[in-house]
């Protein structure tokens, strides 16, 4: 994330707030879907493209907006997703960039999330599928700008402000005293210049002094923005260098600094200004002494002490379970772990590659030949995601087979796919290759 906001001074989100209570092309999205999408996004941002979905496996659509955080409201089933649109994307040029985070602000842009998931069929008594549940995100997340009302699922892009928690800086910490909507995009500076914020280093704020330094930054609010307005704390920072989170936080209550919200460093805990703790020698020995008074009272227990200190306590159980570990070992050998587990996997692969020879034979036979780089096969691919890849017997994937030819769902995707006229843009949600599975069954992820 740091690399992303690097040059950029006035970074521009935007929030979508999605209804996800209401099927989206057929589909009802769960909420550890959302919990998924947040999970991955601990790893880093999803891209998006602002020129729509770009559906092929085999293509990199360029990035001009990224997906950085989520929060979900699992009551009310909605989620809320902060979008960051940089001041220059990979694609087009610098205007056209400028032109859609204008579009945005002005909210004619909606934003439509693709991924390979994880769904569950539901059927009812006849074993007909009454719906199909997206459970789980696997892969491949993008959430793409498309018009506005062509995004599957309900939402509301206007959303400024929902108690998003926003990522922390790397190498400081970050105090929030107001919004930053409430400032102006382009005030009018004591220079001449214009910008939103500028960035001060102090040594004390309204009139309390800091040990160490502090940077602080400054806005003009809305309708008071002219050269003459003054200007408005926005927000104070801790470098990590100087302060500890704990050590910014206490500063800001003893000086009695209101503040919204209060960010710690990410890297806060690799910095060499982690701070230990040193107890003098006359108060270690006193520590001593009174617990040792504590055990010889019998008020405390060395089971209790142990657990205080996360110390594990090993009992004669602990010794003979190692023991017996030692014995079995020298009977079987030191490899047996490893032969034993290469036996089992040997056999599961040969199941799985017989049941995937099976298995496109009889999808061949079906819908055709699998798509390739060269050549798609858009009635196959809308219909791969309705055919399980767990192992079962030829029976039940051939039944499966057909009521991925009479699924209403299927038949709406490919059809809509196959319409020109349609717009890919509302595909969404789901793409061919998403994976499929019953319900209380477990399946491996589908492999690109």
């Amino acid at each position: 994330m740091n690399e992303l906001l690097k040059d950029d001074l006035n970074p521009y989100y935007k929030v979508q707030e999605i209804d996800y209570s209401k099927p989206a092309n057929g589909y009802h999205y769960q909420t550890s879907f959302f919990q998924g999408i947040k999970n991955d996004l601990k790893h880093g941002p999803w891209p998006g493209s602002r020129d729509g979905h770009h559906i092929s496996r085999y293509e990199r659509p360029g990035n001009d907006l990224y997906l950085v955080g989520i929060k979900i409201d699992k009551k009310n089933k909605k989620a809320y997703l902060k979008n960051y649109i940089p001041i220059i994307g990979e694609t087009g040029t610098a205007e056209q960039q400028a032109a859609f985070i204008k579009a945005a602000k002005v909210n004619t842009v909606h934003f439509s999330l693709v991924a390979y998931t994880k769904d569950k069929i539901i059927r009812n008594e006849e074993g007909e599928i009454e719906r199909i549940e997206v459970v789980e995100y696997v892969k491949g997340g993008r959430n793409d700008a498309v018009e506005y009302g062509l995004g599957a699922m309900k939402q509301k892009t206007n959303m400024n402000e929902v108690g998003i928690k926003y990522n922390p800086y790397p190498n400081e910490h970050a105090a929030r005293l107001r919004q930053p909507n409430t400032f102006a995009e382009n005030a009018t500076w004591q220079d001449g210049s214009k910008g939103k914020f500028r960035r001060t280093t102090v040594k004390s704020f309204q009139g309390k002094s800091a040990p160490k330094s502090i940077d602080v930054i400054w806005g003009k609010l809305k309708g008071k923005a002219g050269k003459g307005d003054p200007p408005i704390p926005q927000a104070i920072r801790f470098k990590i260098s100087n302060w500890t989170s704990t050590q910014a936080k206490k500063w800001l209550d003893d000086n009695d600094i209101k503040y919204i919200s209060f960010e710690k460093a990410t890297e806060e805990n690799k910095s060499k200004n982690k701070e230990a703790f040193i107890m003098p020698d006359n108060e270690y020995q006193e520590m001593l002494k009174n617990i040792t008074n504590l055990l010889d009272n019998g008020k405390l227990s060395k089971l209790d002490l142990a657990k205080d200190l996360k110390i594990e306590i090993v009992t004669d159980k602990h010794r003979n379970a190692v023991k017996s570990i030692g014995e079995l070992e020298k009977l079987l050998g030191p490899d047996v772990e490893k032969e034993v587990k290469e036996m089992i996997n040997n056999r599961e692969n040969v199941k799985k590659e017989n049941f995937a020879i099976l298995r496109e034979r009889l999808m061949t036979e079906a819908f055709g030949q699998a798509s390739t780089e060269e050549k798609t096969n858009l009635k196959r691919d809308a219909a791969e995601p309705h055919v399980s890849n767990k192992i079962c017997e030829e029976k039940e994937l051939q039944e499966q087979i057909e009521k991925a030819k009479n699924n209403s769902v299927v038949k709406a995707i490919a059809g809509q796919m196959a319409d020109e006229t349609s717009g890919l843009n509302n595909i969404t949600g789901v793409i061919p290759g998403s994976e499929i599975v019953e319900e209380n069954t477990e399946s491996d992820y589908i492999d690109i």
